[in-house]
């Protein structure tokens, strides 16, 4: 079930059930199961007409305004993690175990999610961690993993005629979430066996400044009113050093404060996936007196909550 709220988020009403199987209704009744079976929605893409475009359930639904499924189309992959939106076309990147470490591949669609075409293929990566709209210019960048070589930030001013790596080449540069300022791209470093750290992009001269060190790998990030956000994620072998998913502010991007602490639950990791803190995809989903979050596979495991701050100043401290 998907909900939707006209007032901030003050109160929800039901608006479209997906058209799902009898066995992916079961799977996505409770918490734990929906973690095991990861039968959940994980993107729902506004797009003009007030027509969207969901991820979930290893599917694309197409909803009418009304709610209504329009359709539904394969999605190549388990899940993608960041998706986005430009000029009414929906990308994705392909996000699979990808052992073998065959192609994978950047999909758009232009029909609001009823056809599906690669406009790149990778041949040198592992799985497209997330695309990305530049507000500030006319790019979209992309970013790769998982080994050194697999790991890179990349950008393509042309939609996909050429794409260039602007950082690559190590674990610290193996991000998933990218945000975005006019003279900065902010990122963390997914690097489940390092030390990892938030770092920003000097888009003059593409020079890479680290900024902070974070207590466990960075998915995932937002902005809200001028306020930046990064969380931390909870995964072997980051258990056995804290169970801590941390969520960082920075009002101005140098200095970084950590904003609200939850504790991974008991339940396994990978079968019951890694603590982790999901954030709203939509520059809609939170106000300016707030940041809109979810903990996912810790205390408070999916229940959206909304925090406040005052814009311009350090957020406020929270614990879970």
């Amino acid at each position: 079930m998907i909900h939707r709220s006209g007032d901030g988020g003050r109160t929800w009403a039901p608006f479209s059930r997906l058209p799902l199987s009898a066995a992916a209704r079961l799977k996505s009744v409770g918490r734990l199961s929906r973690r095991l079976w990861r039968a959940t929605t994980y993107h729902v893409v506004p797009l003009r007409a007030a027509a969207l475009v969901v991820f979930g359930h290893r599917a694309i639904f197409r909803l009418r305004p009304d709610g209504s499924c329009d359709g539904v189309a394969a999605l190549a992959g388990s899940r993608p993690l960041c998706v986005c939106a430009d000029r009414d076309v929906v990308y994705y990147g392909e996000y699979r175990t990808n052992r073998e470490r065959t192609p994978v591949h950047v999909w758009a669609s232009s029909d609001q999610g009823a056809t599906w075409a690669s406009v790149h293929r990778f041949t040198r990566v592992r799985h497209v961690h997330g695309v990305f709209k530049d507000p500030y210019d006319d790019g979209l960048w992309i970013t790769t993993g998982d080994t050194d070589a697999e790991a890179g930030i990349w950008r393509t001013r042309d939609r996909f005629e050429t794409v260039e790596m602007l950082a690559g080449g190590s674990q610290q540069m193996r991000a998933v979430q990218l945000l975005f300022t006019p003279r900065y791209v902010y990122f963390g470093s997914d690097a489940p066996d390092d030390v990892n750290h938030l770092y920003r992009l000097r888009r003059v001269d593409g020079f890479v400044e680290r900024l902070k060190q974070v207590d466990g790998p960075v998915y995932y990030g937002c902005q809200v009113g001028g306020q930046l956000f990064f969380s931390t994620a909870c995964e072997p072998p980051t258990l056995r050093v804290t169970r801590n998913v941390s969520v960082w502010s920075s009002a101005d991007g140098e200095h970084w404060e950590r904003f609200a602490v939850f504790r991974k639950d008991r339940w396994p990791t990978p079968l019951f996936q890694h603590g982790q803190v999901l954030f709203p995809g939509g520059g809609g989903g939170s106000m300016p007196d707030g940041v809109w979050l979810t903990p996912f596979a810790t205390s408070g495991d999916q229940r959206s909550l909304k925090l406040g701050f005052r814009p311009g100043d350090s957020a406020r401290r929270m614990t879970r």
